[in-house]
């Protein structure tokens, strides 16, 4: 400790606590902090490198086949509500595909037969994304390829659109065509708005089909109820 007296004469004191050093809880603390930090930085490395929270890396497809390179920019489906349900076949890989939009127009989207005047994926961009996720066309594996973001909710053509989803195991193509059906009849139904069903669907559309198929099965099972008592 400095002091100064009135004449300007510094005197220096030294505490217990000066000589002794940091404290025990002082320790304790920088050490607790040390540790938060190291642990922040280890996730921000796992995400950056693929992680998926399944404990499947997001750059392995369905046949445990995984890129050499894990690395992407892409932080998608980092924390997907149904993650426990199912693993990440459920999902694309966004090493390759994260999405594209080029319809953002609610009106435009809803006119009967629009998907048909704008689907466009020629052999060409269908091979490359076989190839990409290593589907062989000769198995007998039931395939869609699938666009992320579908044609009706104004998904593109692109190529980070598109990705081979498998019909099994559950949920496959056929559970997200039922999701897509249903975002599509509610944008245009006007229940809910085209930013909004597309954002659905591109965050997790398994919680979305979970979400529809128990309100189904509830909904299914009063009607056979009522039906039962009348």
């Amino acid at each position: 400790m400095v002091e100064a007296d009135e004449e300007g004469t510094i005197t220096m004191e030294m505490s217990a606590k000066d000589l002794i050093g940091p404290s025990r809880r002082e320790i304790i603390m920088y050490f607790i902090i040390a540790v938060l930090f190291i642990a922040a930085t280890i996730v921000v490395i796992l995400i950056m490198r693929g992680y998926h929270p399944t404990g499947i890396p997001a750059s392995c497809d369905i046949n445990g086949t995984c890129l050499e390179d894990n690395s992407s920019t892409f932080v998608q489906n980092e924390t997907y509500e149904s993650v426990g349900y199912y693993s990440s076949y459920a999902y694309p890989n966004p090493n390759y595909t994260t999405g594209d939009i080029m319809e953002g127009n609610a009106t435009r989207v809803c006119v009967s037969g629009y998907t048909s005047t704008v689907r466009n994926v020629p052999n060409s961009l269908r091979n490359q994304i076989y190839a990409e996720y290593n589907y062989d066309r000769a198995s007998n594996i039931s395939i869609e390829l699938d666009h992320f973001i579908p044609l009706c909710l104004g998904g593109s053509n692109d190529a980070k659109n598109l990705w081979v989803q498998y019909e099994n195991p559950k949920p496959g193509f056929k559970e997200k065509d039922r999701v897509e059906d249903y975002l599509c009849h509610q944008v245009c139904n006007g229940n809910m708005t085209l930013s909004e069903a597309q954002m659905e669907i591109w965050s997790d559309w398994v919680a979305v089909y979970l979400r529809i198929t128990e309100r189904y099965e509830e909904e299914i099972t009063w009607s056979n109820l009522t039906n039962g008592t009348e």
